[in-house]
């Protein structure tokens, strides 16, 4: 029965093989994870593989973080230049490099 309807409605069928796709991404991803913790937890000892995997945890964040904020930029730059409104996007970019210059030093 649910297979009839989900052949019966597109939407939902590309709902549902986007749904596919995304959870064979995160099992590949996680077998993937555990398979190098597996193999650097051999390899290393409790001390070193303990500071492995805060530079692994670290590195996921710190990516993560650069990826969300460059989307956060390309969206404002887009949204922007979709408005129409003149000058919209050259404010919007400035505003992206006044934000990026203003960062406190470490």
């Amino acid at each position: 029965m649910f297979s009839r309807r989900l052949s019966a409605s597109p939407v939902l069928s590309r709902v549902a093989r986007r749904f596919g796709w995304g959870l064979a991404d995160q099992a590949m991803s996680s077998v993937s994870n555990a398979a190098v913790s597996f193999y650097v937890a051999r390899e290393l000892g409790a001390t070193q593989f303990g500071a492995f995997s805060l530079a692994y945890v670290s590195l996921s964040a710190g990516t993560g973080a650069l990826i969300l904020f460059g989307a956060v930029q390309v969206t404002m730059l887009v949204a922007a230049i979709r408005s129409g409104e003149p000058g919209a996007a050259g404010r919007a970019s400035c505003f992206a490099a006044r934000s990026r210059s203003q960062r406190p030093a470490l």
